[in-house]
């Protein structure tokens, strides 16, 4: 068991990984909610959800032949966003769904953010978080990550600013919603109440972090800045 010293330590260093552990534990949470829609869809309609995605292989034609699978390798992230936006064009009352509180929707903006907001996440937490600069408007990360195609590998450095982290933050929250959404649509049950639970747990959660004083200046200054504004 670490001792209090070990603690106290782990804990003044942490301060400054905040803003990233918080984007990080905002994308795990959409990834949930995004797969918690899928298998909802593909427990109530299964034979679709076999054509949508490889994951759901189609069945064979004759005794004895493989399964048709895609041959195409892509990303798993990559896929669930398909399987969701295809989910989606082919159920008439999940386009009724609005991603954001002004009835705005947009397939579009759901791949292309999600495709940002996941090739981030892979970045920051499979990579290396090489240095921080806490300087205001100047302050980012540096984050190294090995890429290789088989055959060559080399490591590829990459910056990304603080804003940009809360504005992807902001995209994760509100895509997560958005996927509880359409869960809750494809059950038949209201989710007002359960989107209120879940607003009230995130707000109970960053005021317990400030009142244990857990926060460094700069997520305190990340989170004042109306991250969940997209919501």
């Amino acid at each position: 068991m670490p001792d209090d010293i070990e603690t106290k330590r782990f804990l003044e260093c942490a301060k400054d990984y905040s803003p990233i552990g918080y984007f990080i534990s905002e994308v795990s949470a959409f990834e949930l909610e995004m797969d918690k829609f899928i298998f909802e869809f593909a427990r109530r309609n299964n034979e679709l959800a076999r054509k949508l995605t490889s994951r759901f292989p189609k069945k064979a034609t004759l005794v004895g032949e493989e399964p048709e699978r895609e041959t195409t390798k892509k990303k798993k992230t990559k896929t669930k966003v398909e399987f969701v936006v295809e989910a989606c064009w082919t159920t008439p009352r999940l386009r009724t769904v609005p991603m954001f509180r002004d009835g705005f929707l947009c397939f579009n903006f759901f791949c292309y953010a999600a495709e940002e907001i996941f090739d981030v996440r892979n970045h920051v937490a499979h990579g290396s978080i090489d240095a921080i600069i806490l300087e205001g408007t100047r302050s980012g990360f540096w984050a190294s990550k090995l890429k290789t195609d088989g055959k060559t590998a080399s490591v590829q450095r990459y910056r990304y600013t603080v804003g940009l982290l809360a504005e992807l933050t902001g995209n994760a929250s509100a895509l997560r919603k958005y996927c509880f959404r359409l869960r809750d649509v494809l059950v038949g049950k209201s989710s007002a109440e359960q989107v209120y639970q879940d607003e009230k747990k995130e707000i109970e959660t960053r005021r317990y972090l400030v009142s244990q004083n857990l926060l460094s200046p700069l997520m305190k200054g990340f989170l004042a800045g109306g991250v969940e504004g997209n919501g």
